[in-house]
């Protein structure tokens, strides 16, 4: 799925006081292996939102490195990667 980094959510206040959207995201995605959406293939660092560029424009979660973070570029991700985020 295509989708673009969302500068400037990181701020947003992360639901049910977890620490950060990284940890948000590592507990809602139900797996044991630590995943990241990076095109560079770093190590995720942060959970960063993003929107889908095709059909409906909906903000997902998906976990980056630092630098690809930075960049309001559009990048694929595999659905089964995604978080749905509710705004509050």
């Amino acid at each position: 799925m295509l989708v673009r980094n969302i500068i400037g959510m990181q701020s947003r206040r992360v639901p049910n006081n977890i620490e950060s959207w990284l940890d948000y995201y590592n507990n809602n995605y139900r797996s044991t292996s630590r995943v990241t959406c990076c095109r560079c293939h770093s190590p995720a660092e942060v959970g960063a939102h993003v929107i889908k560029m095709q059909g409906t424009k909906e903000w997902y979660l998906v976990p980056l490195c630092k630098e690809c973070f930075k960049e309001e570029v559009n990048f694929e991700v595999e659905d089964k990667y995604m978080i749905k985020v509710f705004l509050m």
